[in-house]
């Protein structure tokens, strides 16, 4: 164990934020991210699994859907879930791009694969359930 959050057993299994992994790999995704109305979806880096919920139907923020990628996640992808009961909108902005043009509507258990240009700041839907 370090203090990055890596497990190595002895076993030759690997856990990131993981302390023990049941496969070869096991990488746990980042804490669920709770969406209110006009809030932006937090980047957790590339081929990250995004979690969100909320408490009501909501949509995000309506100039910054996502945080603003780093030069350096030019071609990060991100798989964002609709982990909860609510509908969340993905708001189409400057800096979220829907591959039909217009907001994203996911209902439970929806999810969407979003891809990162680096430092121009947009994140781009590439695939997903819950086109509108």
């Amino acid at each position: 164990d370090d203090a990055a959050g890596i497990t190595m057993l002895g076993n030759g299994k690997v856990g990131i934020g993981n302390t023990a992994p049941n496969g070869s790999l096991v990488v746990n995704p980042p804490a669920t991210q709770t969406i209110a109305a006009g809030n932006t979806i937090t980047d957790d880096g590339c081929g990250t699994l995004k979690r969100i919920t909320a408490t009501g139907a909501v949509t995000t923020d309506t100039t910054n859907t996502f945080t603003a990628p780093a030069a350096g996640n030019a071609g990060c992808l991100m798989s964002v879930c609709n982990v909860g009961a609510q509908i969340i909108t993905l708001d189409n902005n400057a800096n979220f791009k829907s591959a039909a043009g217009a907001d994203l509507v996911m209902t439970a258990d929806d999810c969407v694969i979003v891809g990162s240009t680096g430092a121009s700041g947009v994140w781009y839907q590439i695939t997903g359930l819950g086109v509108n």
